[in-house]
């Protein structure tokens, strides 16, 4: 909020503000460890504000240990000049900063240039700092609460089949509160609970183009939903209940002189890759690699077979993610 023309600047005005509030009304609760309580506490202060820019009181400020933990002390913003301002005592530390109230989404002071807690630090001699924050004269920055975020009304779901070369597709669901705007809706894929970006696409990344590397395992999804207005924390909805079953393989054959052709077929993996052998009962008659260069198909070069008649068995086998297959081809080799 800005100082009207021939006000004294902000920085000053609240620090006056915070020393009468800190006179006035009883010490906020330190929670000090028994060895640490002839520290005399210190004060890190700040505003408060709603979506609106608004004075927002009533206010809980926790002050914890940096890196997480139980509060060491605590606070209520109250409304000082104009602003809604807290002012915390504490002993010398690094301390994050959360703030809560009930209709909001709970918030930490962030740093500027990312969205985690920023950590403050007060030295023995009681100056406070930070390397994440700018602060003015002391005080840390304004802290906004958005409102809570939207609850779902009717959950997103996937459609499409979850397996391998099949395309799954979800849709954005409906949530209370706000109206969904794609412009505002990302999609995270998972497989296994690893981030699977580079297999989705669609304007909003709504669709995930299932890869042989799913088979086996879960694909999951991360739904974000922003509220255009931006008065609320982000929706945020995750499911990971499909499954992707192992596709199934098949083979044709057909044999010229002493060569037998074989094509390999796998639904949704173009260039299936492994071996093809050929047997004559418990004979082997012959075997070739498949390679991606193959698109699938190989030529076996078969051993001599005697005159009569023969049921070669072509058998196909890959990578374990691939049911196996195999076909039977009869060839009857004329006697001279």
């Amino acid at each position: 909020m800005r100082s009207p023309v021939g006000a004294a600047p902000r920085a000053p005005r609240l620090l006056v503000a915070l020393l009468g509030l800190l006179l006035a009304a009883p010490a906020p609760a330190v929670l000090l460890a028994p060895a640490a309580t002839a520290v005399e506490p210190f004060v890190l202060s700040g505003t408060v504000s709603d979506p609106d820019a608004e004075p927002l009181v009533g206010v809980t400020v926790s002050v914890l240990p940096a890196g997480g933990g139980s509060a060491v002390a605590t606070g209520t913003s109250q409304l000082v000049d104009d602003e809604a301002v807290y002012a915390v005592r504490v002993p010398a530390g690094s301390y994050w900063l959360s703030f809560g109230k009930t209709g909001y989404a709970t918030a930490y002071l962030e740093n500027d240039a990312d969205d985690d807690p920023a950590t403050v630090d007060v030295d023995a001699a009681g100056r406070v700092t930070s390397s994440g924050v700018e602060l003015e004269d002391g005080l840390l920055p304004d802290v906004s609460l958005l409102l809570t975020a939207p609850t779902v009304q009717q959950a997103p779901r996937l459609s499409g089949e979850a397996a391998v070369g099949r395309t799954l597709t979800v849709s954005t669901g409906s949530w209370s509160g706000i109206t969904v705007d794609t412009d505002y809706v990302t999609v995270e894929w998972f497989i296994g609970g690893v981030v699977a970006d580079e297999y989705s696409d669609g304007a909003w990344w709504q669709r995930f183009e299932v890869p042989l590397e799913a088979v086996g395992a879960k694909v999951g999804f991360r739904l974000t939903v922003e509220d255009p207005e931006g008065a609320r924390a982000d929706a945020v909805y995750e499911d990971s209940s499909a499954v992707v079953p192992r596709p199934v393989s098949s083979v044709a054959a057909a044999v010229r002189k002493t060569r037998l052709t074989a094509v390999v077929t796998v639904p949704g993996v173009p260039r299936p890759v492994g071996t093809v052998s050929v047997t004559d009962g418990s004979r082997s008659m012959g075997r070739a690699r498949l390679t991606a260069r193959s698109k699938g198909k190989v030529v076996v070069k078969l051993r001599k077979l005697k005159p009569g008649r023969h049921r070669l068995t072509v058998a196909y086998a890959g990578p374990a993610a691939i049911v196996a297959s195999k076909t039977v081809v009869r060839v009857k080799v004329p006697r001279r």
